[in-house]
């Protein structure tokens, strides 16, 4: 690594051969670097290896919490459709119990009315002299 003082003198030299504009634009060009700080390929593969493993350990868990959740929400599904059965098992019955008392009210009125036009036929027979 290249120390603060060999950067001044490497800019102190190019000042003198190459003018002020030229040395500041090479020092900026070549910033101070800590090579300390560079990413070998050893360590990027190491950074990868680390970075898959801990990603395929999370989707497992997510699968996990998935089926879970899943197998809870069929469950819910199943106890809310057996609700849902017995409610019209129970409507179906009352709908039963509706048709059959209308249906007793109906025959009822028409043997009414059937009696009633009966009884004024017969009635009006004997006014006629029949």
């Amino acid at each position: 690594m290249i120390d603060e003082n060999t950067r001044l003198d490497l800019r102190r030299w190019f000042e003198q051969h190459m003018g002020p504009d030229l040395a500041r634009a090479m020092m900026e060009a070549i910033p101070p670097l800590d090579y300390a700080q560079l990413a070998t390929r050893s360590d990027i593969d190491g950074a990868t290896a680390l970075v898959r493993s801990e990603l395929r350990r999370e989707m497992a868990d997510l699968r996990t919490d998935l089926r879970t959740e899943m197998a809870g929400l069929r469950g819910e599904v199943r106890t809310e459709m057996a609700g849902l059965r017995g409610e019209l098992a129970e409507l179906r019955g009352i709908v039963r119990d509706d048709i059959a008392q209308q249906t007793r009210l109906l025959v009822t009125l028409v043997v009414v009315a059937l009696t009633a036009m009966l009884s004024a036929t017969a009635g009006l027979g004997v006014y006629l002299g029949a």
